[in-house]
């Protein structure tokens, strides 16, 4: 058995890299600058699950739509292994020793921050993702959705109505729903080990606060977020 179970999650680089070139960070600014282009399949593109050719051959509207906007070619937006082979998934574990963890970490970090900075984080990521699973598998996605979670672009109501096959206030009423689960005690416990003991100044203890669920996957997922990016820096790099 290894010493660290790590979760990855693949995407575009050549799409990222075009639309960072561009001044967009996430798939929701680029679709809001570019209404013509969906959140729902743009987030495809940058998961490597939509192919470039479509079964006749010919290029899918999306990659010319990503192309005018990007001021490129489409070939030039993801890896040529892909342009006929989507992935089926991009996401996927795997077990690393001691010694190979290096390779996935930032530069410059040492042995002595791998307890508080990697196992500790690990342990919080499947903390809450086991709370997660406590949800029925449509709130647990609509969450993700709404919040940009495990990798997800945080979406708007109508993204995600919009696949779902819902009213903007049927998705509400689901979020809200799978929110008042994640506030219950018996399911806040499981993380309130990797919060500051203090209470906030309201005087309402952290596991009670209304806003305590959002704001902790919030900032789970930018820590990890931070992590990608220092990997693919560190790459980039040839370190």
């Amino acid at each position: 058995m290894k010493d660290y179970r790590l979760h990855i999650r693949v995407k575009n680089n050549y799409l990222l890299t075009a639309m960072e070139r561009a001044g967009f960070w996430t798939a929701a600014e680029l679709c809001r600058a570019f209404p013509e282009l969906k959140q729902q399949v743009v987030g495809k593109a940058l998961n490597l699950q939509l192919s470039l050719y479509n079964t006749r051959g010919a290029t899918r509207p999306v990659w010319v739509k990503l192309s005018n906007a990007l001021r490129c070619l489409p070939e030039d937006l993801l890896p040529p292994q892909h342009a006929e082979s989507p992935l089926l998934t991009n996401a996927g574990n795997t077990e690393v020793s001691f010694d190979e963890i290096e390779t996935f970490l930032p530069s410059g970090v040492g042995p002595a921050l791998l307890p508080d900075d990697v196992i500790e984080q690990n342990e919080l990521h499947a903390a809450i993702e086991g709370v997660l699973d406590t949800l029925t598998p449509r709130e647990k996605k609509i969450v993700e959705l709404r919040f940009g979670l495990n990798g997800e672009e945080e979406s708007t109501y109508q993204v995600i109505a919009d696949e779902f096959g819902l009213s903007n206030a049927r998705t509400q009423q689901i979020e809200q729903k799978a929110i008042r689960k994640l506030k219950h005690p018996s399911r806040t416990r499981a993380i309130i080990g990797f919060v500051d003991p203090d209470p906030p100044k309201t005087g309402v203890f952290v596991a009670d606060d209304p806003d305590y669920v959002q704001e902790r996957l919030k900032r789970e997922e930018e820590w990890r977020r931070q992590q990608r990016e220092r990997r693919a820096a560190r790459i980039s790099d040839g370190r």
